[in-house]
């Protein structure tokens, strides 16, 4: 048998020698730049003894960081594409890197006031940690979409049957109460079990668990609860042959069939069981495919944790690691089959993942104690074996991959076994648990790889240390470690701001569909609307490889994750949303017990319901800009790489991870863990201060990032004459779209940067007006929208009053009540609880009876004139278009500049 290997080519051959020479930069060698013929300057080893050589897997990773940050081009010697330009970037960015490791930190104002991607990206390392966060956060919110879309529709069909049933039944649901009532008194009585469960073992306390035990059963043999029972038994059910009676005879077919206590088939399940459980067994096959990856992730992290630099040995810890593994096999091996078989149902053990989880936490902190005793030696009393065997008791127990437990027939003489019976509970709690499983995994492994290659520097690596080990903190807990009263005031506060300022706005989805004009600049207009046009004759194959990406990354679904589309507003746990948690008792030892708060949970049930419905305008128009933004990213550099001889694994692979980098970048990523400490981006109690004074600061942060990681990049690209960089003309043509902004302004005497904005230009604008003594420089102010409220009550009711100066303008901007007419004063109040109701009670009644639909228009976009728009037409080139205006014209706009200053003076009286 022959193989056949397609010849070098021999671009191929060049791009070969450069790498080496890269490579060679990058180890630390003194190398003969094969591109310019002449040495480049020695970097020393730093790079290679932080990261590893580049023929380690880690320093592997990093030099292909660097090159990716250098060309957003892959570190593949089969693409052909290079040019010496990007050459001579990478070999740059190379020594900056190496600069940046011996003598670069991170500053206190970095720490502070910039959002993650920009002080991330300082270092190789800390860069490429945060992009794996950002890919776990967005694959955390697929699955999530995905299961929420399932379980609703669930609980639909379900509900439809519980109704049908019962509506000839004296004791039968409903139709106007909402839900399904025995699900709800199913839940009940499992949080009552499940607490008597974990009380110590005693003859009344399993006397009280077998009558709850009852209670569960009595419920699921009548009413609704024989129809979630029933559900139940589908779920576990594998499809078989066997015979069914029907009007014309009997028929034989292979099904799921529906059994007695026996196993014997007893008929069919009804169709809208049917349909709910096949909905379902596809739900659960999917979260037990969430659940594989994280059972790979947590193996990895039990090998960074045990194992030095995480590698395979034959010391006592890695036998024993090994052994694990090998469970670890089994338990995935098992999950797969149940998957294949079709009856993979998980009967679930309260506080899995809980107790999992908290071993693993255990186990570090325990080595880390010890290691600072013992200098960091393996000592007798550290035991890997102990905490491995603990775990892998924990996932047997669980039983997350049998398809039937012995307590399935539910008879009533049998010792109830801890497993959750209500299926659409067990839906919920493990497909919510298995996602956070994979994501904190995830992480954990992403973390303990880049942690231990930061800078040498002990002060810049210390100082890093504390600011990543937050950022992972956020992404993997969220605020959980804060007071709840605290995050729940947080959650009250923010939400109603949300609703009040940007619910049901269509200006401000206006504005950020505007906003995708700066990615089109970015990419080119006639590309992104050749893209546009030619999408639907798209190559079947990358229409399909790109579809099949989308449902992945989440861009297919309408319900975009509400974190996007609500700027950010948090959930009041923060990430990990559980039902169940690990208290300690009176004795100090943990226990599981359930966070139950009905009126908490209806309030934020209320307010999660008012914001996605508020939020219709936003979600449409985030949904569409990141949408396109990723398919067009995609496709054109899965174009570049299949010009340049990339192979089709790598084609989609690079393309995946540049198209998610850009929407990150163009369209900003709104987790907590994204945004500046200062705006709330800290796990840290102060930084819920942050998220209410602060709140949709995150924008104009990014947007300022954004802007200067483009400025940036342009200098790297001249400086390493890389004409054919992408990055090289952005700055321009960001300039062009503003200056072309201005004109239209100018043209049309409207203020178009209220819909083309530009945040970053606009406050500098403000500023300098401020240091010129501008008297008119009220804008946007530096005030979150609750501080704002809060201060123009106070001026309106005149509890405070502050010298007046241009700062203060500044700072407070449109908030302060003594500068405004009774009419402004009043239409501000009603802002206070929404912004467009507002609008359409005090603005907009006027303008349509005076039959003029530009000023609904105006008073809708804020497309008013300013005093600078009608100054730009008195210079060139305007002027020549709008020639100085001569008698009763001239009069008349004498006569409104009078009345102009004559209202300012108005506003300053408070009249």
């Amino acid at each position: 048998m022959s193989g056949f290997c397609a010849p070098i080519t021999a671009k191929q051959e060049k791009v070969s020698r450069a790498f080496k020479t890269l490579k060679g930069l990058f180890n630390g060698e003194q190398v003969v730049e094969s591109f310019r013929g002449r040495k480049l300057k020695k970097v020393g080893k730093l790079l290679s003894d932080t990261y590893g050589t580049t023929d380690t897997e880690f320093g592997k990773k990093m030099f292909s960081e660097i090159v990716y940050r250098a060309t957003y081009k892959p570190a593949l010697e089969s693409f052909e594409n290079f040019t010496e330009g990007d050459y001579r970037r990478i070999s740059n960015e190379i020594g900056k890197e190496a600069r940046k490791l011996e003598s670069g930190g991170v500053g206190i104002l970095e720490k502070i006031f910039f959002v993650k991607r920009g002080t991330m990206s300082k270092f190789a390392v800390t860069s490429w940690m945060n992009k794996h966060i950002n890919l776990a956060t967005n694959y955390e919110r697929t699955q999530y979409s995905r299961y929420l879309k399932d379980h609703m529709l669930i609980s639909k069909l379900l509900r439809t049957e519980v109704l049908q049933r019962g509506k000839d039944k004296p004791d039968g649901q409903s139709r106007w109460e909402p839900g399904i009532k025995a699900v709800k008194q199913l839940e009940k009585i499992e949080r009552e079990l499940m607490l008597i469960l974990h009380e110590p073992k005693t003859e009344r306390t399993l006397a009280q668990a077998q009558k709850k035990y009852q209670e569960i059963n009595k419920i699921l043999q009548n009413g609704g609860g024989e129809v979630i029972n029933e559900f139940r038994q589908y779920l576990e059910t594998e499809p078989t042959t066997g015979k069914y009676v029907t009007g014309t005879g009997i028929k034989t077919t292979k099904t799921r069939w529906k059994k007695d206590a026996e196993g014997n088939i007893i008929g069919r399940f009804s169709p809208l069981v049917q349909e709910a459980g096949n909905i379902a067994r596809s739900s659960l096959d999917n979260s037990g495919q969430v659940l594989i990856n994280g059972l790979k992730n947590h193996l990895k992290v039990v090998k960074q944790s045990f194992l030095p630099d995480g590698k395979d040995d034959w010391s006592p810890t890695g036998v024993q690691v090994r052994k694990y593994e090998k469970k670890i096999g089994e338990h995935i091996k098992k999950i797969e089959d149940g998957m294949e078989k079709g009856n993979y149902f998980p009967h679930y053990l309260l506080g899995t993942f809980i107790k999992i989880d908290q071993l693993m936490r255990d186990a570090n902190k325990d080595r880390r104690d010890k290691g600072k005793t013992f200098k960091g030696k393996e000592t007798r009393d550290w035991s890997p074996e102990n905490y491995l065997n603990q775990i892998d008791a924990v996932l047997s127990e669980s039983r997350l991959n049998l398809g039937k437990p012995r307590s399935a027939q539910f008879k009533g003489d049998e010792p109830y076994e801890d497993f959750m019976k209500n299926p659409l509970g067990v839906l919920r709690q493990y497909s919510m648990d298995a996602i956070s499983f994979n994501r904190v995994n995830y992480i954990k492994d992403i973390y303990l790889q880049g942690i231990r290659r930061l800078p040498k520097n002990a002060e810049t690596s210390e100082g890093l240390r504390k600011y990543i080990d937050d950022i992972f903190t956020l992404a993997e807990t969220g605020f959980q470690d804060r007071p709840r009263w605290v995050n729940r005031m947080v959650r009250a506060i923010t939400g109603y701001e949300f609703f009040s300022k940007i619910g049901f706005g269509v200006a401000t989805a206006a504005r950020n569909t505007m906003s995708g004009l700066y990615y089109m600049q970015a990419a080119g207009n006639r590309s992104f609307v050749k893209y546009l046009s030619e999408y639907n004759n798209l190559p079947r194959e990358l229409k399909d490889t790109l579809t099949q990406v989308e449902k992945e990354q989440g861009f297919l679904f309408e319900d975009l994750s509400s974190e996007l589309f609500t700027e950010g507003l948090l959930p009041t746990e923060g990430v990990q949303v559980r039902d169940v948690d690990i208290f300690v008792d009176r004795d100090g030892k943990p226990k599981l017990g359930w966070r139950d708060d009905k009126s908490w949970r209806a309030f934020d049930g209320a307010l999660t319901l008012a914001t996605g419905k508020a939020a219709i305008f936003q979600k449409w128009t985030e949904n569409y800009l990141r949408k396109h933004m990723f398919r067009h990213s995609y496709i054109t550099k899965y174009n570049e790489l299949e010009r340049g001889g990339v192979s089709k694994s790598n084609r989609e692979k690079t393309s995946k991870q540049y198209a998610l980098d850009i929407v990150n970048k163009y369209a900003f990523e709104y987790a907590a863990h994204q945004k500046a400490p200062f705006t709330g981006g800290t796990s840290h109690v102060a930084g819920s201060i942050g998220q209410v004074a602060a709140q949709f600061f995150h924008f104009p942060f990014s947007f300022l990032q954004m802007q200067s990681e483009v400025l940036r990049k342009s200098k790297d690209a001249a400086i390493a004459r890389q004409w054919n960089s992408p990055d090289l003309l952005i700055p321009l043509k960001f300039a062009g779209l503003y200056a072309f902004t201005t004109l239209m302004s100018g043209v049309f005497n409207t203020d178009f940067h209220t819909l083309m904005e530009n945040d970053t230009v606009d406050r500098i604008a403000d500023l300098k007006a401020a240091v010129d003594g501008d008297e008119d420089i009220r804008g946007r102010g530096y005030m979150g929208p609750a501080l704002g409220d809060l201060y123009f009550l106070a001026t309106l009711h005149e509890f405070i009053e502050l010298p007046d100066s241009a700062i203060k303008d500044l700072v407070v901007g449109y908030n302060e009540a003594y500068k405004m007419t009774d009419e402004q004063k009043h239409s501000r109040l009603k802002s206070t609880v929404n912004v467009e109701l507002s609008k359409w009670t005090t603005k907009q009644p006027k303008a349509l009876q005076n039959g003029n639909i530009w000023n609904v228009m105006m008073n809708e976009f804020g497309l008013y004139p300013r005093a600078w728009t009608k100054d730009l037409r008195k210079k060139e080139p305007l002027k020549r278009l709008f020639p100085k205006q001569k008698g009763k014209k001239a009069k008349q706009l004498k006569k409104d500049k009078q009345s102009e200053e004559l209202l300012k003076l108005y506003r300053a009286m408070g009249v």
